[in-house]
């Protein structure tokens, strides 16, 4: 395996790791929330 053949599989590798952060980080705001628009209050935005 050549050089740049490692170096385009790191930059698969950290596209798919930035994907998966950003899909914790909504399931994790989601979390949060949902107690708040139950009980009628205004939710926590985090960086929004």
């Amino acid at each position: 395996m050549s050089f740049g053949h490692l170096l385009g599989s790191f930059g698969i590798s950290n596209t798919g790791m930035r994907a998966e952060r950003l899909r914790m980080e909504l399931i994790a705001n989601n979390i949060a929330n949902a107690d708040s628009r139950r009980w009628g209050l205004s939710p926590q935005r985090h960086g929004v």
